[in-house]
């Protein structure tokens, strides 16, 4: 069951990506490296949250991130 949704979200993203190419394919070289770099980190996280249920969420490394900076802030 986890492995069709990989493929649909999988799918999902080559459609959202085929979509905005038009938009992206008058942009810069760097820029439309930029693109697939942050449609490929999406497309990890999603899949990484779909196979592990339990790992922790952004926010959980947000606040192991910036938690001992707010405490130094107070």
């Amino acid at each position: 069951m986890k492995t069709l949704t990989v493929i649909a979200v999988s799918a999902l993203l080559v459609l959202i990506a085929a979509v905005e190419w038009s938009t992206v394919s008058a942009l810069s070289k760097k820029e439309k490296v930029v693109f697939l770099l942050v449609m490929g980190i999406g497309w990890m996280l999603s899949v990484s949250f779909l196979l592990f249920p339990g790992m922790p969420g952004p926010t959980w490394w947000i606040e192991a991130v910036f938690g001992s900076l707010g405490h130094l802030l107070e």
